[in-house]
């Protein structure tokens, strides 16, 4: 019996304003006891579990309007208002938060913006 065609889920998303500061992702250490007696540095959790910044960075390359239908094909929980801010924001300030997800839906839409030509990187996003 053939299975059925597969039904791809969208990621949930988070949309975040775009002219949020960005914080400090750095963390405290400890040094605790591993196996065998060794030492382990263990990183205290200075951000949210598994969210991420996905960042829009600023080219002299694609046109604003360019940005703003790639931004709204990406992530489709983003309006055109919200495109246009956030293409603004990186215009003017050289990069902007496009939205705050899970690991692995922030590399997804990194992806899809890069494969559109567009400087996409992600960052862990820090607890304010």
């Amino acid at each position: 019996m053939a299975a059925g065609p597969a039904v791809i889920e969208r990621p949930p998303t988070e949309i975040k304003d775009p002219g949020v500061k960005f914080g400090d992702n750095t963390g405290d250490y400890e040094t605790e006891s591993g196996e065998g007696g060794q030492q382990v540095d263990r990183q205290k959790r200075t951000q949210y579990p598994g969210k991420w910044r996905v960042m829009l960075h600023n080219d002299n390359v694609n046109t604003r309007d360019h940005v703003v239908e790639v931004l709204t094909r990406t992530v489709p929980a983003l309006t055109v208002e919200q495109a246009v801010a956030i293409m603004m924001e990186a215009h003017t300030n050289g990069m902007a938060i496009v939205i705050v997800c899970e690991k692995e839906h922030a590399e997804f839409y990194c992806d899809v913006l890069k494969s559109y030509q567009l400087w996409s990187t992600i960052e862990p996003d820090a607890v304010k």
